[in-house]
């Protein structure tokens, strides 16, 4: 029999360098999309009851109201930020990132990190001006890198 020492993963790895600002999914799909997300509000359940006064059916214990979130798509929000020449990285796992947040910005990986930047000025400029027209003065734009786990 083999006995393996050592770190062993079964999961996938996902390492990332970005020059850019990490931000809320919601908040980039609003900027990128022009819109909030649609909710759809439906009876949560067929009795008939007042559901104005109480929160649950008496009879079957379902809420009154039932509120669903459309989903929001990556896809939709990296062909938008494309077109505003913005690289996506949607961070799940990721120990120094809440999952949820998307980092928008110029992809370093596999262009030398760091170093690219400094061979191209005008790229942190044009980053940093897209993502203030995108969010406002006050966004944070730095350097992100990381290894996140699926």
């Amino acid at each position: 029999m083999k006995i393996r020492q050592g770190f062993v993963s079964n999961s996938s790895a996902s390492s990332f360098c970005v020059y850019g600002a990490d931000i809320d999914l919601n908040k980039a799909m609003k900027a990128l999309l022009g819109r909030d997300k649609e909710v759809t509000i439906t009876p949560g359940c067929e009795h008939e009851f007042d559901r104005e006064a109480s929160k649950f059916c008496a009879e079957c214990g379902s809420p009154a109201w039932n509120e669903e979130e459309e989903e929001w798509y990556i896809e939709n929000l990296e062909t938008e930020a494309e077109k505003v020449d913005l690289y996506t990285y949607q961070i799940h796992g990721c120990e120094d990132y809440e999952d949820g947040t998307v980092i928008l910005g110029a992809r370093l990986h596999g262009l030398g990190g760091k170093r690219a930047t400094k061979k191209n000025p005008g790229m942190i400029a044009g980053i940093e001006e897209t993502l203030e027209k995108l969010f406002g003065e006050d966004v944070e734009v730095d350097f992100h890198n990381g290894t996140c786990w699926g």
